[in-house]
Parts: C-alpha cells; structure tokens; sequence
C-alpha cells in the first residue's frame, strides 16, 4: 500500500479523480485550528488514524 499521508500530514487521496477528492479532512482540520484544537493523521498497516483534540 501506499502511503497516503505526505510530510505535511495532508490526505492523498488514492482515487483517480483527485480534483473532487481528499478535501473533506482539509475542511475538518480548518475547523479544529479555528476552535484551536489539533488534528493528526496517522497510517497502520492498510488503515488510516485521524485523531482530533479540541
């Protein structure tokens, strides 16, 4: 598998049509910095971890 989080700790999304893909976690994590909190993401094996605190 590959990896789906760059140095950045954005999403890639695998899917072909990466324009209408992969900005749903972008607005999640403008909405967790607006009310100061904080967003990781993480890869396991074939899953991904999205770990909010507010």
């Amino acid at each position: 598998m590959e990896s789906i989080i760059n140095q950045k700790q954005k999403f890639i999304t695998t899917k072909e049509d990466k324009l209408n893909h992969g900005i749903g976690l972008e607005n999640v994590r403008r909405t967790v910095k607006k009310y100061d909190g904080d967003m990781r993401i993480s890869q396991e094996n074939e899953r991904f971890i999205v770990s909010i605190n507010i």
